[in-house]
């Protein structure tokens, strides 16, 4: 009977320690949109603004220097178009102010220090929506629906490259503020605009929504 509650001792604590190494994050990120638009779209110009980043996931902690993080995610990639139209002698402020929601997973890799961690990993998404905010011209509201530069939008694959610090509240709850960079590997939207620059043969103009984010994983150990 002794040699039962031993065994039975023993796996508790077993599973009290597996549970240490398995948790939830949620991650919250104020996020700015840094948007590459080529000279082959001139006269139009574009730039990113702020906007907002939420993810939902589990960790796993491998060992004492590297976590594992896998769950759903979802994040904008805003742009402000603007474009100076000349026509008739006339010229003519546009502006538009839009954004892209997407919807998809991430995965990342933490290199665990005792204060501080690196993130290396992926954002990927399978849904996204364009949501028009405001489009003037001469700083008067226009009815115009799409983005100017095109129709069709891309779902996106996006390296990911994270810094930050560990902070302790509990045994079981930490916060970890830190900054991302994403870098997209696939275009922002489709477009049938040539640059003068061909690389490997391929001269497509090429628009890539990248963003900076500052934020907070939170950590729940299960």
């Amino acid at each position: 009977m002794r040699l039962i509650h031993l065994l039975f001792l023993l796996v508790s604590l077993g599973f009290v320690n597996a549970q240490k190494d398995i948790g939830l994050d949620v991650q919250t990120f104020a996020t700015r949109s840094l948007i590459s638009i080529p000279d082959a779209f001139e006269p139009y110009n574009g730039e990113g603004i702020f906007s907002f980043d939420l993810g939902v996931c589990m960790f796993y902690n491998i060992n004492d220097e590297m976590k594992m993080r896998f769950g759903v995610h979802l994040w904008n990639k805003p742009i402000i178009t603007t474009a100076k139209i000349s026509n008739n002698q006339l010229s003519r402020d546009f502006k538009e102010e839009a954004i892209v929601k997407y919807t998809g997973i991430y995965f990342q890799f933490n290199f665990e220090e005792e204060t501080t961690f690196l993130g290396l990993g992926f954002d990927y998404s399978f849904k996204n929506e364009y949501e028009k905010i405001s489009a003037t011209l001469n700083n008067n509201p226009i009815n115009y629906y799409g983005l100017a530069m095109t129709d069709k939008f891309n779902n996106q694959f996006d390296l990911v490259a994270q810094a930050g610090l560990k902070f302790d509240v509990s045994e079981s709850f930490k916060l970890r503020p830190s900054i991302q960079f994403t870098i997209p590997i696939i275009d922002f939207f489709e477009t049938n605009q040539t640059s003068v620059v061909s690389i490997n043969g391929d001269n497509k103009a090429r628009v890539h929504g990248f963003l900076v984010k500052f934020g907070f994983n939170t950590e729940f150990s299960l």
